[in-house]
């Protein structure tokens, strides 16, 4: 595997972590068309954004886990990129 291949993939799966790590917190979870980032201190003054999937998230109190379906990917390029470390 190429060392740019792998820079991308250890950031897609540090952005997976990331959005999974709230779907596990406690509350309801839930999607918004627009979103925010505060920054305090000294930051960039340009952000991108990149939405990697969405999906459908039953919160399942009983055993306190939640389970995505209905997962639509950004594109086939992200899925395959992002399936293989799950697995």
């Amino acid at each position: 595997m190429s060392k740019p291949l792998r820079h991308v993939l250890a950031v897609v799966v540090m952005a997976i972590v990331a959005v999974f790590s709230f779907a596990i917190t406690t509350g309801a979870a839930c999607a918004a068309d627009t979103g925010a980032i505060t920054v305090d201190g000294t930051a960039a003054t340009r952000y991108d954004a990149y939405q990697l999937f969405s999906a459908t998230v039953i919160d399942d109190a009983d055993v306190d886990q939640k389970v995505a379906t209905d997962i639509t990917w950004a594109n086939d390029a992200v899925r395959q990129a992002v399936l293989p470390v799950f697995h």
